[in-house]
């Protein structure tokens, strides 16, 4: 990485990432509607992504401003941009300190040892009674399962319940906000809400507590073996002799192509070099949008391929002018 924010590999690629304003990482998996804002967005700009120099970004998404002269150009309810960004961001972002890598380390190796006594002195004895119908009988009793069937109607008792369901939708009547039921029933969710969102709270702070006070334990890491070396727990990508070699050589290539290409490949070095990562976008952006050039365009003046370029050619040429004048 160099100051100049950009940072490169050796396929001279972008990488572009988002941060949900409300969730973590986990969220995504938890419900396909937390984040399908961000799926949409990079589905529809994917030949943005696709013409971007290579580097860092960040997909920023706003709400578009219905005030504003283009909104009849922004497809969808927002407008996605994407701001360079450097390593030193994400590390903003946070991250763990070296007590924290042990905390954890030593969670891993506790971990791995009550793994190592289960295989041992446990696994054998319930391979010896395990069956088809124990887990069955497992798996019909799971109480996330258990939970629906209480009450389906493969519950005699309610049965008498279910058939009064009909009779129950067609006899519905509203009632108006100040009836005493209507009262008591929001007091009442108001108050196994509160009393939820305070459970909540004791137990995280609980539970974090816990952790730190077990994990953190000098005693504990000791009896993992964290004690024994001074290095760091946390395993770090080493940039051995054939990465090392492989960047050279992608280095040495690049060079090599520096008095290569016409007029074309000139003007995107001008975008690439003499202007900021931003006017680049910019370029690529139109790119995405409108093409390098009017569909009636005969080439550059000058330029010995003097042809239109397709889009893949187009976003090859400029990510390779982009690398070359990087380097």
């Amino acid at each position: 990485m160099r100051s100049t924010a950009r940072v490169h590999d050796p396929v001279a690629l972008p990488l572009v990432y988002a941060v949900h304003e409300s969730i973590g990482h986990l969220g995504i998996f938890v419900s396909g509607s937390v984040a399908k804002k961000e799926h949409d967005q990079f589905a529809s700009n994917i030949d943005m992504i696709d013409a971007l120099p290579p580097g860092l970004y960040e997909a920023v998404m706003a709400p578009k401003n219905p005030n504003d002269p283009a909104v009849d150009l922004i497809t969808g309810d927002y407008l996605v941009r994407f701001e360079a960004r450097t390593l030193d961001d994400i590390r903003a972002l946070g991250g763990n300190n070296s007590e924290l890598d042990k905390e954890f380390a030593a969670v891993a190796r506790v971990s791995e040892i009550n793994l190592g006594l289960y295989r041992t002195f446990v696994q054998p004895w319930i391979r010896m009674w395990a069956n088809e119908g124990v887990a069955e009988w497992m798996r019909r009793f799971h109480p996330l399962r258990l939970q629906y069937e209480i009450f389906s109607q493969a519950n005699p008792f309610m049965r008498p319940l279910l058939s009064n369901l009909e009779w129950a939708r067609e006899n519905r009547q509203p009632v108006s906000k100040d009836n005493p039921f209507w009262q008591a029933q929001e007091w009442l969710g108001h108050w196994i809400e509160t009393s939820l969102d305070g459970y909540r709270d004791v137990r995280d702070n609980t539970s974090e507590a816990l952790f730190h006070a077990i994990y953190g334990s000098p005693l504990v890491q000791a009896l993992v073996g964290l004690k024994a070396s001074d290095e760091d727990p946390r395993h770090r990508p080493a940039k051995d002799a054939p990465h090392l070699a492989l960047v050279t050589q992608r280095i040495k290539e690049l060079k090599d192509r520096i008095p290569e290409g016409g007029a074309r490949e000139a003007v995107i070095r001008t975008h690439a070099g003499g202007s900021s990562r931003r006017a680049w976008i910019q370029f690529a952006a139109a790119d995405a949008g409108r093409g390098w050039q009017r569909p009636d365009a005969r080439g550059f003046q000058g330029d010995p391929a003097g042809a239109i370029l397709d889009a893949a050619a187009r976003r090859a040429t400029g990510r390779r002018s982009y690398s070359i004048d990087a380097r």
